[in-house]
């Protein structure tokens, strides 16, 4: 008895695993279509950082300090004069050498010991003012110059760009699917990295979306996004 009872449930449980297996071989697979989006977007160099560093020097700690401000002074009073001011200029700290105590002080006056450094980090927002404020620092005595050029836009434009790629990608998927009689349904899979398997380099890729570069020294930033959709 007991071994028939044994035998009736592997076949019951023999019946339900095929029922089971012949259910999920007739279910369809799914559709899809695969894509990629490129844009390629120019960030323009619109913003100028300069760093500045001032030198003077003085015979005591009071005369080194005015003479520094002094210097600060007249530099601030210039970029404002350019249309620097407010959060675009910042002042360092006063960096004081005692050339009679440290062989490295830059003072090499017997006279005024004390050598004085201050670094001012300007930013420039018009860069079309750059030559006059070259040459205006460069007049400038005791004064070492350094500069960059950045994009204020950097963050915008590389946003905007993700999106024109997939934008791209969506309409190119769109077009894809309706030549064939079908139209688009679920988003499956979305990517900024290039799927496993992937080797086509970037210069290969066609450009979807291609703003106008404007500028010389802008800088250009390309952007791929891979999409698989469902078709319905």
């Amino acid at each position: 008895m007991k071994r028939l009872v044994v035998a009736l449930m592997i076949g019951a449980l023999s019946v339900s695993v095929s029922v089971k297996a012949a259910t999920e071989e007739k279910k369809p697979a799914a559709r899809t279509v695969s894509v990629s989006g490129t844009a390629v977007g120019y960030i323009p160099a619109d913003t100028i950082l300069w760093n500045v560093t001032l030198q003077t020097a003085g015979k005591d700690v009071v005369e080194a300090k005015a003479s520094s401000d002094e210097q600060v002074r007249g530099l601030t009073e210039a970029c404002a004069k350019r249309g620097g001011q407010g959060a675009d200029i910042v002042v360092g700290f006063v960096r004081i050498q005692d050339a009679r105590i440290d062989e490295k002080a830059e003072s090499r006056d017997p006279l005024k010991p004390l050598a004085v450094t201050r670094v001012v980090s300007i930013r420039q927002r018009d860069p079309r003012l750059f030559p006059e404020m070259l040459e205006m620092l460069s007049r400038g005595k005791g004064i070492k110059v350094r500069y960059n050029v950045v994009s204020s836009k950097a963050d915008q434009i590389t946003k905007e760009t993700l999106v024109k790629a997939t934008e791209a990608a969506k309409d190119k998927a769109t077009a894809m699917a309706t030549v064939l009689g079908a139209r688009l349904g679920n988003v499956l899979a979305i990517n900024e990295y290039p799927p496993e398997g992937w080797n086509t380099p970037d210069e290969n890729v066609p450009i979807d979306q291609n703003s106008a570069a404007f500028g010389a020294d802008a800088e250009k930033v390309r952007i791929t996004v891979f999409v698989t959709f469902e078709i319905q």
